[in-house]
C-alpha cells in the first residue's frame, strides 16, 4: 500500500474538482535529504497513506523538473508540503512534517478547507524608471557591504556561492584593476576551496554550507553550481595567475567530466547528498557505492557547463574542451530545440525563459569561439522566439502564456536574473534591433533594485553591456 502520487497537470486538478477533493502537493528534489526522510517516514505511515488516498488528490513535483511550480508554491524549503484547493490556491502548508504530526496536519487541512475562500489573483502594475541611469556604483557598494572579510563570500550563514556577484567582480577586474575587488575575489575563492564546502577527494563543490565559515555543508552536488564555479576559478586564475585557482578549477572540471558527464556529450543534473559517503577519505570511498546521480538533462544547467568548457579551452589552450562544448551544444539543438523554444528537459517538455536565455548566451559564446555560422543562425532564431513568446513591452516573463494555467501558475513573473541574462544576450546578438526592449527591461527593474541589495549584480552586468552598445 502506497500513496498514489499524480503529476502536476490540468487533468489532475480537474479530477480534484470533479471528486470534490483538495490537493496535497509535495515539492521535493532528488538530492534532498529531508525529502527522502519524509518519503521513508511520513509518507510510508499506513495511517497517512490511507488518509491521503481517501481524502486528497496527491501531487508530487520535482523542483528541478518543474522550477516554475516550485517558484510559486515553495513554502520555505524542501520538502514543501502544501495543501491546495482544486483551483490551485494554497490553503495551508509547511515544509518537513514528521510522521507523528502528519495525520493531525492532514486532518486540520481538511477542516480548514471547508471554510476556505478562493482569493482573487492580483497582477501588480509596473512602475518604470523615467530615465535609465547607471546603478553600478550603488550595486558595487551593496556588494562590498555584504562582503564577509573574515571568511570570504557575501552575507552570513547559510553560505551559498553567490555566482552573479562573483561573475560581476570578475567582469569588473577584466576591464579595470582594483586591489579591493581582487582581494574580495581571492579571499572568497581561496577560503571556499580550503573549507568543507569543497570536496577535497572527489573534486567540485557541495551546494552550500550551513556555517558562515563554509563548513558543515549539505552534500548534494549540482551541475549548475559546479559549472559556474569552474568558470569562475578559471577566470580568477586568468586575472590573478594564482595556480591554486587553476588547480581548483581543474578539480571542479574533473568532477563534472568524471561524475556528471554522459557519453552523448551532455551533463547530468546532480549527485545526491550522502553524508556518510562524503565524509569518507578517498581510499575508503573507492570501496563504497557512490551517491545516486539524477541523469536528467536540463538545458539551463548544461548551458552553464558548455560555457565552463569554453573558458577552460581558452585558459588551458586545449582544443578538446572546445570540441566537447560544440558536441553538447549540438545535442541540445537537436533534442531540446523546438519551434516554441528550448525545452527545460525532454522529460517535462516545459518552456521556461531561463533555459532559453541561458542557451542563447551559450550559442553566442560558441559562435564567438568557433565562428561557425550555424550557431549564429540558431541564436537569431532563438532570440526571435524569446521575444515573441516571453516578452511584453517591459521585459520578459518566466513562462509563456498558457490559457489552461492552474492557480498561481496564471501569474507570469518577471525574474531579475533571467531578464538581465536575456537583455545581455540580445544586446550581444543584435544591439540595434534589440536595444529598445533591453532599455525597457532595465527600466522595469531599476526602481526596485534597492530591494535586491548585492543580488542586483546581474543588473549591473546587463547595464555594463547596455552601456557598451
Amino acid at each position: 500500500m502506497k500513496i498514489l502520487w499524480k503529476p502536476w497537470s490540468a487533468k489532475t486538478f480537474q479530477q480534484a474538482k470533479k471528486e470534490g477533493k483538495i490537493v496535497l502537493l509535495d515539492i521535493s528534489a532528488v538530492w534532498c535529504h529531508w525529502c527522502h526522510t519524509m518519503d521513508r517516514t511520513s509518507y510510508s505511515n499506513p495511517e497517512v497513506i490511507k488518509l491521503v488516498n481517501k481524502s486528497f488528490i496527491p501531487v508530487k513535483v520535482d523542483t528541478d523538473e518543474r522550477p516554475d511550480v516550485n517558484d510559486r508554491y515553495n513554502l520555505g524549503g524542501w520538502p514543501t508540503t502544501a495543501v491546495l484547493s482544486s483551483s490551485g490556491h494554497v490553503i495551508t502548508g509547511g515544509t518537513y512534517i514528521p510522521p507523528d504530526k502528519m495525520v493531525l496536519f492532514l486532518e486540520g487541512a481538511l477542516e480548514h478547507s471547508k471554510h476556505f475562500q478562493e482569493p482573487e489573483i492580483e497582477i501588480p502594475t509596473p512602475v518604470l524608471a523615467k530615465k535609465l541611469a547607471s546603478q553600478t556604483k550603488t550595486i558595487l557598494s551593496s556588494i562590498k557591504e555584504a562582503y564577509d572579510s573574515e571568511n570570504g563570500g557575501f552575507g552570513i550563514e547559510p553560505k551559498f556561492p553567490q555566482h552573479d556577484i562573483l561573475e560581476f567582480i570578475c567582469s569588473m577586474l577584466q576591464r579595470k584593476q582594483s586591489a579591493e575587488l581582487k582581494r574580495m575575489l581571492s579571499n572568497t575563492l581561496s577560503t571556499m576551496a580550503s573549507r568543507e564546502i569543497a570536496d577535497h577527494y572527489g573534486g567540485g563543490f557541495y551546494r552550500y554550507a550551513t556555517r558562515r565559515d563554509w563548513n558543515y555543508p549539505h552534500f548534494e552536488k549540482m551541475l549548475e553550481d559546479n559549472a559556474r564555479l569552474a568558470a569562475t576559478y578559471f577566470k580568477a586564475y586568468a586575472i590573478t595567475r594564482k595556480k591554486a585557482f587553476l588547480e581548483t578549477a581543474d578539480q571542479a572540471l574533473f568532477f563534472l567530466l568524471s561524475v556528471l558527464y554522459d557519453d552523448k556529450g551532455v551533463f547530468y543534473a546532480s549527485q545526491d547528498a550522502d553524508e556518510e559517503y562524503c565524509k569518507l577519505e578517498l581510499k575508503e570511498r573507492i570501496k563504497v557505492k557512490s551517491p545516486y546521480i539524477d541523469k536528467t538533462i536540463y538545458t539551463d544547467a548544461n548551458a552553464y557547463a558548455i560555457r565552463a568548457l569554453l573558458i577552460a579551452a581558452k585558459v588551458l589552450k586545449q582544443e578538446k574542451y572546445l570540441e566537447m562544448a560544440c558536441k553538447a551544444t549540438d545535442y541540445l539543438l537537436k533534442k531540446h530545440m523546438t519551434s516554441k523554444g528550448m525545452m527545460h528537459s525532454t522529460k517535462s517538455q516545459i518552456m521556461l525563459l531561463k533555459d532559453n536565455a541561458q542557451f542563447l548566451q551559450t550559442l553566442i559564446d560558441v559562435h564567438e569561439h568557433t565562428e561557425e555560422e550555424r550557431y549564429a543562425k540558431a541564436a537569431t532564431q532563438l532570440a526571435e522566439i524569446i521575444v515573441k513568446r516571453f516578452s511584453d513591452s517591459n521585459g520578459f516573463f518566466d513562462i509563456a502564456e498558457d490559457k489552461n494555467a492552474i492557480g498561481l501558475m496564471k501569474i507570469r513573473r518577471k525574474v531579475l536574473q533571467d531578464n538581465m541574462t536575456t537583455a545581455r544576450a540580445l544586446l550581444r546578438l543584435k544591439p540595434r534591433a534589440y536595444k529598445n526592449i533591453a532599455t525597457k527591461t532595465l527600466q522595469y527593474f531599476s526602481p526596485t533594485l534597492d530591494s535586491y541589495g548585492p543580488h542586483a549584480a546581474s543588473y549591473a552586468l546587463a547595464y555594463e553591456e547596455y552601456r557598451r552598445v
